[in-house]
């Protein structure tokens, strides 16, 4: 058999292709970070400190201090070195704190409170926001290829 490298196949309701850079936030947020999912791969379903600061845009020592002051809501597991790491759902609890505080411009005080009083709401304004910022990367990307 000879290898061809991978080629792109298209059906109807299926396109198969290559995986790109531009696809790592969607890969992430739909299955690499579900342990159930990644249990037979090579690679770890966690984020470490860097990879989540770099998500959110944030110091390594803010993340780390949100950590500690939400530990209701994030739970990292350690990795043999004795490294936080991060699941998806860790990951979702620093986006919603991160969009109480410095988006919305409450206190960790007020942050945690509002996660407490109403948690659904908050999620679905992160979401939100992270839909209308991938439409925008896609309207930046299209606006490239003109």
């Amino acid at each position: 058999m000879k290898h061809c490298g991978t080629q792109e196949l298209e059906t109807e309701r299926l396109i198969l292709r290559r995986l790109s850079i531009d696809d790592s936030e969607m890969m992430y947020n739909n299955w690499a970070s579900d342990r159930q999912v990644t249990q037979y791969l090579r690679w770890n379903a966690h984020r470490s400190w860097g990879e989540t600061a770099e998500i959110l845009g944030e110091s390594t020592s803010l993340v780390r201090f949100w950590s500690n002051s939400f530990p209701r809501y994030i739970k990292p597991k350690r990795n043999a070195k004795g490294n936080r790491l991060f699941t998806a759902e860790d990951l979702e609890c620093l986006k919603q704190i991160h969009l109480l505080v410095k988006e919305q411009g409450l206190t960790l005080e007020g942050a945690a409170k509002k996660m407490a009083a109403d948690r659904k709401k908050v999620d679905g304004r992160v979401k939100a926001l992270d839909s209308l910022k991938e439409i925008r990367r896609q309207l930046v990307e299209v606006k490239k290829s003109l």
